[in-house]
């Protein structure tokens, strides 16, 4: 499990980066971690999960009652977002690229 991570946390943060970050790498070996402050909520860390997926619901199904209960229950201020791998995301967009569109009529006004 790869994580990236230039700041320093405190235990109870670090010890939920490690919980959470396990339980989708148990399922997604592959995923890889990024670590960082939330830019408008001071206090709060991001854990961005790249997961190498075209959905990542599932992923979010996987720790989002657990981080809700860190959140609400024990107070830590930590949020999981999932995200596709930048790999993942050009092939996505190369097929709705490639994918014919509808063409509407254009209606005068």
């Amino acid at each position: 499990m790869k994580i990236e991570q230039a700041i320093t946390l405190e235990p109870r943060l670090q010890a939920a980066v490690a919980e959470l970050a396990g339980r989708i790498a148990e399922r997604y070996p592959s995923a890889a971690f990024r670590v960082s402050h939330h830019p408008d909520e001071t206090g709060t860390v991001l854990l961005d999960a790249i997961v190498d997926v075209d959905d990542t619901e599932p992923v979010n199904d996987l720790i989002f009652e657990r981080m809700e209960q860190l959140r609400l229950d024990e107070g830590v201020p930590i949020l999981v977002i999932p995200l596709r791998t930048p790999e993942r995301v050009a092939s996505l967009l190369a097929e709705m690229q490639a994918t014919p569109r509808a063409h509407l009529p254009v209606v005068p006004v």
